[in-house]
């Protein structure tokens, strides 16, 4: 009877030694899993910090009927400062309407990126008409929307410049075809002035 005793004990020995090893194998691998995660925050937050676009998350205002009509500030990067010129301080908990006083033009784009889940990609100008942003919109979760931005206004003027100085250069190479085709008959005429003198 000892002799069996032994044995089952010996045998609830061994499984207790494998679940000691499954457990240390898990606890490893959890550990693991645990600095990759670390890891990743890390890297997520330092490119957060560091990245020269404007970024923030917002979480959907939405009336009864489920229509988006405001956004509560969640997090907000350095960029954000950095491309529109805009302190940060005391943003995040609020809504758009609340930090700027009138309500956001483009809620549309964003309501879309709720509904649909598909990133919106547009172009918008806030407060002074002469600042413009690209935006890109994306989904995270149905409570948190991400926007990564950029301010174009330098790039709005080099367009519009471009265009001017284009617009400039057609009216000169009129002007100047004009007069050579002035001058072109000015020398045709004399021409025959002096063709008809001649004969």
């Amino acid at each position: 009877k000892i002799s069996r005793m032994n044995i089952e004990l010996e045998n609830s020995h061994q499984e207790l030694k494998e679940s000691d090893d499954m457990l240390k194998a898990q606890f490893a691998e959890f550990v693991s899993v645990q600095e990759t995660l670390v890891s990743s925050e890390k890297r997520y937050s330092i490119l957060f910090e560091k990245m020269l676009n404007g970024y923030f998350v917002f979480e959907p205002v939405l009336n009864e009927s489920g229509k988006l009509i405001d956004m509560r500030f969640l997090y907000i990067n350095p960029g954000f400062s950095v491309q529109t010129g805009i302190a940060t301080e005391g943003m995040v908990g609020k809504t758009w309407t609340e930090v700027f006083q009138v309500p956001n033009k483009d809620l549309n784009y964003y309501h879309n990126v709720l509904k649909t889940g598909e990133t919106e990609h547009f172009e918008v100008s806030y407060g002074n008409p002469e600042k413009s942003f690209s935006l890109n919109a994306f989904k995270i979760s149905d409570r948190q929307i991400g926007v990564v931005f950029d301010n174009i206004t330098m790039y709005k003027q080099a367009i519009k410049e471009k265009t001017r100085m284009n617009e400039e250069l057609e009216h000169r190479v009129m002007e100047r075809t004009q007069e050579l085709q002035d001058a072109v008959s000015e020398l045709e005429s004399f021409t025959y002035t002096v063709s008809h003198d001649l004969k």
